[in-house]
């Protein structure tokens, strides 16, 4: 592979300012999405309201399902940009710009002049690129991991003694701050990937073996004396020492401050992340393993690079510690979640960082001589083609299919006139990546791929999301504003919107969720002020019967306004 066009400053810097440009183009289009983007904007919001740091706030109550790193940088951002869509997702966004350029530059040592083209290969994947766009937490999460791991893998390969602190150090940086982000996965994930490649090293040298037990025992062995040399004892205690100093500063300052309120909050979430899929979150034990393949789009068809054993034996013999650096972080992270009852797409995520190296290494060895290239290029082509049709025609389609999938809809959408556009550009740029493919224009091919998702999903942002954000959360909107004109209160009934808190800034009552506590006997006690209750249509009767002093204001959308009038 030929990386003399990469390597280019000039045309770096043109590829780098044009992913900026898609990735921070569009945010404001559409209003954040309910759940996620609402919960975490209003959490930094509230850090911000309240002057406190310490803990995060959701309707001012404890939030105790994340550590508050993510938060404190996107208040910061608030402080910035101001409370807005734009500083909420562009948290998201310059984490996936800022791990871009780690890879293309700081990957020089390893991956040589091609670290650009990994740097393109995972800015430009489909997942990475898709939470890029929303106020979520696991893009800068996976960052840290990526970082984490890549660090602790250069310590791995370090000689001298002070490179080695050097990496001990901001490998540990970035694992404390990862657990900060999200949880202890941050420090694990690293050390998995780390592991893997001692064991693949382990299992090189232990070889064949007269008995089981002669096996074990040869394979631990070896697995230890590996680990010695990796991992100098000095470097290790730093990277140790630090990176849980930093991970439970702010776990034991909350705790000593604030009590274990907010530590056993978040230990009984993860825990039911494992024992009940949350809020519906269901998908079979395969799903993370879809989640995969989908998530590299449009760089799936290049796998099958490696079912051609020639390609597999060249990759193995330069590059053997990275293939097991790789496959122990991929494994741990499919079956680990695989076993989690919850199934969201992002929870799984960091595996697009070693899924790409994968397909760089293979893409290396196989491109003057493997016989899957025509497989590859009518693969690529039909996999892009098929996802913009489908974005074609979804717009004009989406009652249809809400329905089917039993959530019938009332007053659907009216599609944008330029609904279809998104689709049909990707269907376009689709036949310019596969022209690039087929004429083995590597540089030009992935550039390609990577600007034709990007733009893409920068037009689905613009002209296709505002019209489901308006449908499913404008109504909700619309009498949360009625009832805040009319100066009253406002309390959701066995339904949650997080959209509410964020646009609506005030407090409401929330009754019968398992995120907040809520006195059902406030509806039948009558305040200084109204009090609107919102309920889905199908809680109407439910509600009524539990609560006779109600009065039916009207019915907007999927939901209902009733009112409790105040004392006069």
């Amino acid at each position: 592979m030929n990386p003399a066009p990469a390597d280019q400053p000039r045309v770096q810097f043109l590829v780098l300012a044009l992913l900026a440009l898609f990735l921070f183009s569009g945010l404001t289009s559409a209003p954040l999405i309910d759940w996620d983007e609402n919960i975490y904007a209003e959490a930094a919001r509230q850090m911000l309201v309240r002057s406190d740091f310490l803990n995060p706030y959701i309707n001012d109550q404890p939030f105790a399902e994340k550590p508050p790193f993510y938060f404190w940088v996107m208040a910061t951002l608030f402080k910035i940009f101001g409370v807005g869509e734009f500083a909420a997702r562009s948290t998201s966004a310059l984490s996936h710009f800022l791990f871009a350029l780690y890879l293309a530059y700081r990957l020089r040592s390893i991956l040589g002049p091609l670290s650009f083209f990994y740097a393109i290969l995972y800015a430009g994947a489909f997942g990475p690129l898709l939470s890029a766009r929303f106020a979520v937490i696991d893009n800068m999460f996976n960052a840290l991991i990526g970082v984490a791991a890549f660090e602790l893998l250069f310590l791995m390969r370090a000689n001298q003694s002070s490179t080695r602190y050097k990496h001990a150090m901001l490998a540990a940086l970035a694992m404390g701050t990862a657990v900060l982000t999200k949880g202890p996965l941050g420090g694990v994930i690293p050390l998995i990937a780390c592991s893997g490649l001692i064991l693949g090293r382990a299992l090189q040298d232990s070889g064949a073996a007269s008995s089981v037990f002669s096996s074990v025992t040869g394979l631990l062995a070896s697995s230890w004396s590996h680990f010695r040399k990796a991992l100098p004892l000095g470097p290790l205690l730093l990277t140790g020492s630090l990176s849980l100093a930093i991970a439970l500063s702010w776990f034991v300052i909350n705790y000593l401050i604030s009590g274990p309120q907010f530590l056993e909050g978040f230990a009984a979430f993860q825990g039911m992340l494992f024992s009940q899929p949350l809020d519906s979150h269901e998908g079979p034990f395969f799903y993370h393993f879809i989640v995969a393949l989908v998530g590299l789009f449009p760089w799936t068809p290049l796998l099958l690079l490696y079912t051609h054993q020639d390609i597999r034996t060249a990759v193995m013999q330069k590059e053997r510690d990275l293939v097991y650096f790789c496959l122990g972080w991929i494994l741990f992270v499919l079956i680990l979640f695989s076993f989690v009852t919850t199934k969201l797409p992002h929870y799984s995520a960091s595996m697009y960082i070693p899924q790409t190296l994968l397909i760089l290494l293979a893409l290396r060895e196989s491109i003057h001589s493997s016989p899957r290239w025509k497989w590859v290029q009518f693969l690529t082509l039909g996999y892009m083609m098929l996802m913009g049709i489908a974005f074609a025609i979804l717009p004009y389609t989406f009652a249809d299919f809400r329905e089917k999938m039993g959530f019938v809809m009332e007053n659907p959408p009216e599609p944008h006139g330029l609904a279809f556009l998104p689709g049909i550009l990707l269907s376009v740029l689709a036949l310019l990546t596969f022209f690039f493919l087929k004429k083995r224009q590597w540089f030009a091919y992935l550039c390609s791929g990577m600007f034709s998702t990007a733009l893409f999903l920068s037009s689905l942002w613009i002209l296709v999301l505002p019209l489901y954000t308006s449908h499913n959360q404008g109504p909700l909107r619309t009498l949360m504003q009625e009832a805040y004109s009319k100066n009253g209160d406002l309390a959701m009934y066995r339904f949650l919107s997080f959209d509410l808190f964020f646009y609506g800034k005030r407090t409401i009552e929330v009754l019968h969720s398992y995120k907040f506590k809520g006195n059902a006997e406030r509806l039948n006690q009558h305040g200084e002020k109204d009090l609107y209750v919102l309920c889905r249509k199908d809680h109407k009767l439910q509600l009524t019967l539990e609560h006779p002093a109600l009065e039916h204001v009207r019915d907007l959308g999927l939901h209902s306004m009733y009112v409790l009038r105040g004392r006069q």
